[in-house]
């Protein structure tokens, strides 16, 4: 059976280590067919990440055993990529404020440390 891992790596990663380290990962899982070799592909510059997808062929008999596989491929590729310093993305957003005039900030004490509650 073939499966597929997704796997967002932040903007500015290595993507031909990022790519290295996906294939070690499935070297060293033996639930991983030797015989049909991984496959990564660099799928798209998403808005918050470089999107890669990983694909990986089993022989399994039940789906929990390529649920076990694709859970161990993910605990293996974010420990690689925390030794190689390789971030995976998480959705961020910048926000821009266009203002024709300064905008007036104010600190104010919560109702709580008005109260002395």
């Amino acid at each position: 059976m073939r499966t597929t891992l997704r796997v967002g790596h932040a903007y500015g990663s290595d993507v031909r280590k990022a790519e290295e380290l996906l294939y070690r990962a499935a070297k060293g899982n033996s639930g991983v067919l030797k015989e049909l070799p991984p496959l990564v592909g660099f799928e798209d510059f998403g808005d918050n990440a470089l999107i890669f997808d990983f694909y990986i062929w089993a022989h399994v008999n039940r789906p929990m055993e390529l649920r076990r596989i694709r859970s161990a491929l993910r605990f293996r590729i974010d420990a690689l990529y925390r030794e190689a310093g390789l971030v995976i993305s998480f959705p961020q957003r910048d926000v821009h404020q266009d203002t024709l005039k300064p905008l007036d900030v104010r600190m104010v004490r919560s109702v709580a440390a008005r109260t002395g509650e």
